[in-house]
């Protein structure tokens, strides 16, 4: 899969910025899976093969408790359409996603889910997906999309239109995570399989919303 070089992030109610991608360590820690590519407009993107381990403390990068309103911005290219994560918290015995967005081949040929994953540990035992898109394959194309998450809807941002939208209820309004969760880029650990591979990400970001 290949990432926009800063994109996945998230965003907050007052516009504050969390960069996930910068969790990826430059110089590559491994440059047989990780490396760089040219994403949209010609700017560098990440780039990362099937063995790619990007795997940092939550904390140096999300705050213990979650933006109560938020929205995730990111920018792909998968090289497939297996199932793949973009990007997982996951919690200390990692059998749990936390918070984590999921890309899974849809029932009906040509299309694709897009998931958001948002566990309370104290409530489930499994991870728990709180909303699911259908989207046309993507597969070796750039794309755009974001999650807005809000009290009672999520919507999602698909190449920069409203795609789609569910009203939830989340319980709780913000997540808290364990100070020892983990975060991890293009997977979501030993025991969630799906990796991105060959594929690009240009950016990874969260925001406040």
């Amino acid at each position: 899969m290949e990432m926009i070089r800063d994109k996945v992030t998230l965003y907050s109610e007052s516009l504050e910025e969390l960069d996930l991608l910068q969790s990826i360590e430059v110089p590559f820690s491994d440059p047989s899976t990780q490396y760089f590519v040219t994403g949209f407009d010609g700017f560098p993107a990440f780039g990362f093969k099937l063995g790619a381990s990007i795997k940092q403390p939550y904390r140096l990068f999300l705050p213990e408790r979650l933006f109560r309103i938020f929205s995730i911005h990111v920018a792909v290219k998968p090289e497939n359409a297996n199932p793949m994560f973009v990007f997982a918290v996951t919690n200390p015995l990692e059998n749990i996603i936390q918070l984590g967005l999921g890309i899974t081949p849809a029932v009906e040929q040509g299309f694709s889910n897009i998931s958001l994953y948002y566990t309370d540990v104290e409530r489930h035992m499994t991870s728990q997906i709180i909303a699911s898109f259908i989207v046309p394959v993507f597969t070796r194309t750039w794309s755009r999309f974001a999650f807005s998450v809000n009290e009672e809807e999520i919507q999602l941002w698909y190449n920069c239109e409203l795609y789609n939208g569910i009203l939830v209820k989340r319980v709780p309004q913000q997540l808290f995570f364990d100070t020892a969760s983990t975060l991890y880029i293009g997977q979501a650990g030993g025991i969630f399989k799906a990796e991105f591979e060959a594929g690009d990400v240009y950016k990874g970001h969260f925001q406040d919303a």
